[in-house]
């Protein structure tokens, strides 16, 4: 296989995400992980390393973090319905007119009215 070929099928997944409206990303200098933009897409250059940006990843809330929360209105992901966050212990949280549920749970199949999930995010390296 020639240098050529190994590089365009190290690049191929990158392309093919690319292609998909996956946002592509390449290392700096100093290391750092930046956005490459469409509109100011230029090719790949062989010095450089890509790869496809990371999805964000989210954990469960603690019962510190829920607190902030009562009150607050999440939306089922898969029904749509809604409902209020009334009481947090310490493993879960109770939501008006339901069962309690996991901080896991909650995260997995609820949202806050606004879109945003119902956890914290994981930032790169946590």
């Amino acid at each position: 296989m020639t240098p050529l070929q190994k590089r365009c099928q190290e690049l191929l997944p990158v392309i093919q995400a690319g292609a998909e409206g996956k946002v592509i990303q390449f290392k700096s200098s100093c290391g750092k992980w930046i956005d490459k933009l469409e509109d100011k897409f230029c090719g790949f250059h062989e010095t450089d390393i890509y790869r496809i940006k990371p999805e964000p990843h989210y954990r469960p809330f603690t019962p510190e973090e829920a607190i902030q929360h009562v009150m607050r209105r999440v939306r089922n992901k898969h029904s749509g319905n809604c409902r209020t966050v009334s009481w947090i212990g310490k493993t879960d949280v109770l939501l008006c007119s339901q069962n309690s549920l996991s901080f896991a749970a909650l995260l997995e199949f609820y949202e806050f009215d606004d879109g945003s999930p119902c956890g914290v995010l994981v930032e790169d390296g946590q």
